[in-house]
């Protein structure tokens, strides 16, 4: 969704691209990732910045 999409790129931002797990940790953006998996993130974020 778009939303998992944002708290992604706020996490990459923050932590660093491949800190999948710090990224899923992290208390403002967990809720908006729950239904996801570190290798979810890792497939999701390429796409995201081609645009």
């Amino acid at each position: 969704t778009a939303e998992e999409e944002e708290a992604l790129q706020v996490g990459v931002q923050r932590y660093g691209a491949g800190k999948w797990k710090n990224i899923l940790r992290d208390p403002e953006l967990q809720p908006k990732l729950i239904s996801r998996s570190n290798i979810d993130l890792k497939v999701l974020l390429p796409p995201l910045f081609l645009y």
